[in-house]
């Protein structure tokens, strides 16, 4: 008797080796999509591909053997913008009638990064601070307040990051050289700048340079005293 099933997997770079040559011979493309018999260790898997499937998840696809990726239909997901971040973390808060001063919610929000994964740390933190203040509004100062707590610039930059810009205000810089002088590897220096190329705030053309974005950035950190 065939059933329906669908199985899903979280973080699957992280599953036993063994699993992949089982999946990707469930998976195995077939014109007419007719069903597969699997056998593994005695046990008969009868694959039927019209009401079984997998749906797999993970953010490191390059772990990932070509072979099994090429069984999948690919699905790249976007990350939230600020406006929706902030939309969840005001939802987060309205049970404990938190208001904020114009955008300081939305400052915080884009703090995310554009996922969600810190969403409970970031309202825990809100609470905290306006709890142990006695207040119900949060303003420009109390935004700047919550982000020094969690070590923490504008945009959800990080000190290294921070630094990163500083070095490119003085010039462009080839990827090694901006390592050499954050004393990271450069593999390790192009993730770091992967963030900053989102939000706008440098470009690569051969060198790494800032953006007038970049510089306008660097500009209000000093302005407001982040550094």
């Amino acid at each position: 008797n065939w059933k329906q099933s669908v199985i899903f997997a979280d973080e699957i770079h992280n599953a036993a080796r063994c699993i992949f040559p089982l999946i990707r011979d469930c998976l195995e493309p077939r014109v007419d999509r007719s069903s597969k018999k699997v056998e593994r260790d005695g046990e008969v898997i009868h694959f039927n591909p019209k009401i079984n499937s997998f749906v797999v998840a993970t953010n490191k696809v390059n772990k990932l053997d070509p072979a099994f990726l090429s069984r999948f239909q690919h699905i790249n997901l976007d990350y939230y913008t600020d406006d929706g971040m902030a939309t969840m973390l005001f939802r987060a808060l309205e049970i404990d009638d938190i208001h904020f001063n114009e955008d300081t919610l939305r400052a915080i929000a884009s703090c995310n990064r554009g996922t969600a994964r810190d969403l409970t740390l970031w309202s825990d933190e809100i609470r905290t601070y306006v709890a142990i203040r006695g207040k119900k509004t949060v303003n420009r100062e109390d935004v700047k307040a919550i982000l020094k707590a969690r070590n923490c610039y504008p945009l959800g930059l990080t000190s290294a990051e921070v630094r990163t810009l500083g070095f490119l205000k003085k010039g462009p810089q080839q990827l090694q050289s901006l390592a050499a002088k954050n004393l990271i590897s450069s593999a390790e220096q192009k993730v770091k700048d992967a963030y900053l190329m989102q939000r706008g705030l440098i470009h690569v053309e051969g060198r790494r340079e800032i953006t007038p974005e970049g510089r306008a950035y660097l500009n209000m950190l000093e302005d407001e005293n982040y550094i």
